[in-house]
């Protein structure tokens, strides 16, 4: 990697260092080249060619942890996506010890992600793999979308309307959405729908992580408009078959 954007990695990397998730969890980033790990792939990702540089982060291994992980990497993700910087999270299934990272007991490396440049086109196997893993699908909008108790479908002319879309948008587990929002006023509640026997074979809450990653879709687009936001827990009411995570309210005027 060049190194005027190592350095970009990096800067950006230390400061999100200083900042802590909806659930004030904090996690400790880290960057590796490539040529200091012990291998040249990670984990069943051998296709991402030759990744020049990985990051990735340590956290609590809680179900909130994993939140706020997903919300502070996304943070990263995006940040490193206007720099113009390829991506792809990585999750579950790479050797840990590519990465000689101090850690906690109770801690672990949620997730990593190769940091380089895109190529100017796929290639036919990168198409077949996003074919199959249905990277290019996303759930209808009215199956993740509710608006208040009676969680009526949200109208096309409603005010936060391209808020949701942001969130649809987000990137998840092999693309299983687990989010679901139900808009109240000016309030968005968040909550977690989990496929049924996902992720059970790794030792975290692989949707917990793809929740912080919606809540953060939220958040990034808020900060674009200039829009305030506060977060709370207060669970307004069930939603059948889904853990209710978080609010987030913001400025209606």
């Amino acid at each position: 990697m060049r190194e005027k954007d190592k350095n970009k990695v990096v800067s950006i990397l230390n400061k999100a260092d200083k900042k802590s998730g909806p659930f004030n969890h904090s996690v400790k980033f880290f960057y590796v080249d490539n040529k200091e790990n012990q291998s040249g792939t990670i984990g069943t990702y051998g296709f991402i060619k030759n990744p020049p540089s990985f990051i990735g982060g340590v956290v609590e291994n809680t179900a909130k942890g994993m939140i706020d992980f997903g919300y502070l990497f996304e943070e990263i993700i995006l940040k490193l996506t206007e720099e113009n910087l390829g991506t792809c999270w990585l999750g579950g299934t790479f050797t840990r010890s590519d990465f000689d990272i101090e850690h906690k007991s109770e801690e672990i490396i949620a997730c990593v992600s190769p940091v380089g440049y895109e190529a100017s086109s796929m290639s036919l196997r990168e198409k077949v793999i996003r074919k199959v893993s249905n990277a290019n699908n996303r759930k209808p909008f009215d199956a993740l979308f509710f608006v208040g108790e009676k969680q009526k479908p949200v109208p096309k002319t409603h005010i936060y309307r391209k808020y949701l879309k942001a969130i649809q948008l987000a990137p998840s587990a092999s693309n299983k959405q687990p989010w679901r929002v139900i808009i109240e006023d000016s309030v968005f509640h968040f909550y977690l729908k989990r496929t049924k026997g996902y992720g059970s074979s790794v030792n975290m809450d692989i949707q917990a992580i793809d929740m912080g990653i919606a809540i953060n879709h939220l958040i990034f687009t808020l900060k674009e408009d200039e829009i305030t936001y506060q977060f709370s827990e207060k669970i307004p009411y069930s939603f059948d078959g889904a853990e209710y995570i978080l609010s987030v309210s913001v400025d209606g005027d």
